[in-house]
């Protein structure tokens, strides 16, 4: 009898602790990077030349639209330390997440909503590419990482974006590594 109690009370830990590492805001919201996953630059002629890359964001079967406002970057060498950080001014990004249904027609911005005709649950289309193309690898950690690693360690970005849906405000955490050359 105790280790079905013990076994219970086990049970019920994980799913609480699974439960509070859940974010309901952003409810399954993916984040990529295009062309390519990563962060990355190229050097010719000793000369670092920084690539631009697109925010690709997609909403989960049944999530509300989203607008993402922000973020904040934190970089890291290869041993965990961390380079440079940076924050966004706030509402510094407006990149719509259409919402997480499928339809017939749907709208070129903001997708299709449960309303619209033919509507279904499914992965929303992805963020439009131009309201997501920043420069995210600032020149000085391109420059450190090169001249530190030759380019040849793993260093890495994370990328906590901002944003509002019907639930209210959320944040989303991604991690990108940064590869030379591109």
């Amino acid at each position: 009898m105790k280790r079905l109690s013990l076994q219970v009370v086990a049970v019920a830990v994980l799913v609480a602790l699974l439960a509070a590492c859940s974010s309901p805001a952003n409810g399954g919201m993916t984040v990529r990077l295009d062309p390519v996953g990563n962060l990355g630059y190229e050097v010719s002629g000793g000369t670092i030349t920084v690539e631009t890359r697109n925010l690709v964001f997609r909403n989960a079967p049944g999530e509300p639209m989203a607008t993402i406002t922000g973020v904040e970057a934190t970089f890291f060498s290869s041993n965990g330390v961390v380079t440079e950080m940076w924050i966004s001014d706030p509402n510094s990004l407006s990149i719509v997440v259409p919402a997480g249904f499928t339809c017939a027609e749907p709208d070129p911005v903001s997708g299709c909503t449960m309303l619209s005709s033919g509507a279904r649950q499914d992965f929303g289309q992805p963020s439009l590419v131009d309201d997501g193309q920043v420069q995210l690898l600032p020149n000085t950690v391109a420059e450190e990482h090169f001249n530190s690693t030759l380019g040849n360690a793993t260093w890495w970005g994370e990328f906590t974006f901002h944003g509002t849906n019907a639930y209210g405000a959320f944040e989303l955490t991604k991690t990108f590594t940064i590869t030379a050359p591109n």
